[in-house]
């Protein structure tokens, strides 16, 4: 997506746009009133890219100080709280943890920066959010040095890096990698000899506030990268020579740009298109926050985002509905082969059928048949089982005497009937259709010799009972004893009678369970 870029100095607007050819020049705008109103018919051509706005103001201020190390939450509270006490008139300032001391309490450095004069950005700004511009955010040329020094591979400690604006002569100073301040100075074209002479000057300033501020010692070397023109830096060729002390790199501008991979993104005149290539190619998180202006960012990116989500999910519905159309027409495919193959087989199966003699009883029939016959001799019921557990039950009791065993089948619900011609009809289920049924055997004798010995007479059939309800498929119910010593029977006789050879019987119905 193309971009709109904006650099801000002190006098005026550049407006820049980024696209997949490369960044290229657009306007430029003059700040005063006619110029803020040509900037908006302007911006009313490009509302609606993502603007990204870099300012390279005199008036922005850095301090470095230290601070106690603790937790994050606590930390950034007092970074607010020393915003605010440093800089309370404008909303445009920031704070980052730049490092931490080695030694004793082991502080943090934190770099306190901000734009000093809100005045200068603020009428741009309100001609941004009267047009409803989707702002990004708003960065710093001087922050954004940082950006460069890494890319250029330049060392991390000390450094001063001396950049040619259109505005003026920036410097910055970075210890470890870090910015530590950084200052604007004007400077109007007086030749290329004039432009060596003035940075040669602010190096020896700079170095000698360094050493005042205690920053660097007198005799630590410092290295100074100047990025500027070809043209410019010819005269500096023979003048900054590498010493014990310092250390010169000097960087044209259409060589920086291919070490940080821009391309043909930058035209070779000033470092204000390099940063601007740079921020377009490599925005860095926000720098200073512009609530009202963001906010418009904020919901173009929203709403971005929200059409890429309804994108996708129609993408994956679009996906999954051809996978389920696949995987149907397969099924289907699947079902007409297996009705095919029904009907080939119904009409072998009939083609069979016709070949064979015709018959008074249907195949069903025949299967039915079959299939009955197979289960009543699988649950045909032998008598042998019940019969043998009653002799070994009986041959070890000999005082008892068989006189009729009665063998027959019970099924459940089973009842015989009889039809309208009088004949009787078994139930399927005592023939075994569709389990075995039950097996009754009724056991009547007597006990004998008896003598009159009805306590040994009862105890007999007792014993006898217990021996056939050890079996567990054994249901056993005595239905007559040789006395009934039931409550509702009544005792008669003599108690002078002599003892008769009279047998005592007993009958006993035995249920076998299937």
């Amino acid at each position: 997506m193309p971009k709109h870029l904006l650099y801000l100095s002190d006098w005026e607007m550049h407006a820049y746009l980024y696209d997949k050819e490369g960044l290229s020049p657009v306007r430029d705008f003059y700040d005063s009133p006619a110029g803020r109103a040509e900037f908006g018919r302007y911006l009313e051509e490009h509302a609606g890219l993502p603007t990204y706005l870099l300012v390279d103001l005199t008036e922005e201020n850095f301090q470095q100080e230290t601070l106690p190390h603790v937790m994050p939450k606590a930390r950034r509270a007092m970074m607010e709280r020393r915003l605010g006490q440093l800089y309370r008139d404008t909303p445009y300032r920031r704070a980052e943890v730049t490092g931490r001391q080695a030694d004793g309490r082991k502080d943090d450095y934190i770099l306190f920066s901000a734009l000093t004069n809100p005045a200068a950005t603020s009428g741009w700004l309100r001609v941004l959010q009267d047009k409803r511009v989707p702002l990004a955010g708003m960065y710093s040329l001087a922050l954004m040095g940082k950006l460069l020094r890494k890319g250029l591979r330049l060392p991390a400690t000390p450094l001063l890096l001396i950049t040619h604006q259109s505005s003026g002569i920036r410097q910055s100073y970075f210890e470890h990698g870090h910015l530590v301040f950084s200052r604007l100075a004007p400077w109007y074209d007086n030749g290329l000899e004039g432009f060596a002479d003035t940075v040669l000057h602010d190096v020896e300033q700079t170095r000698e506030y360094l050493a005042t501020a205690r920053l660097l010692a007198r005799e630590e070397r410092l290295d100074v990268a100047v990025v500027a023109a070809r043209a410019c830096l010819a005269p500096l060729q023979g003048r900054c020579r590498e010493t014990a002390a310092s250390d010169y790199h000097l960087i044209d501008i259409a060589d920086a740009a291919a070490r940080l991979g821009l391309g043909g993104s930058v035209l070779p005149a000033v470092c204000d298109t390099l940063f601007v290539a740079l921020l377009a190619c490599k925005p860095p998180a926000r720098q200073y926050e512009t609530f009202e202006q963001n906010r418009i960012y904020d919901m173009l990116r929203w709403r971005v985002a929200l059409q890429a989500l309804a994108g996708g999910t129609v993408a994956v519905g679009l996906a999954w509905a051809g996978l389920n159309a696949d995987a149907s027409w397969e099924h289907y495919r699947r079902i007409e082969a297996l009705n095919a193959e029904t009907v080939r087989i119904t009409l072998d199966y009939n083609a069979v059928l016709r070949s064979m003699p015709r018959t008074e009883v249907s195949a069903r029939d025949m299967k039915a048949a079959v299939e009955i016959g197979k289960m009543l001799r699988q649950n045909m019921t032998p008598m042998e089982p019940a019969l043998a557990h009653v002799s070994q039950a009986l041959a070890a009791i000999p005082g008892l005497t068989i006189d009729l065993l009665h063998w027959k089948l019970r099924a459940p619900y089973a009842a015989a009937t009889t039809n309208a011609s009088g004949q009787q009809q078994v139930h399927a289920a005592t023939l075994g259709v569709p389990r075995q049924p039950d097996q009754v055997v009724t056991i009547e004798g007597k006990v004998q010799p008896f003598a009159g010995d009805y306590r040994s007479a009862l105890a007999d059939v007792d014993r006898f009972v217990r021996m056939l309800e050890q079996h567990p498929q054994h249901n056993i119910t005595v239905t007559r004893r040789p006395i009934d010593i039931s409550p509702a029977a009544r005792l008669e006789g003599q108690a002078s009678a002599t003892p008769t050879d009279q047998p005592a019987p007993f009958a006993i119905e035995l249920v076998w369970k299937q």
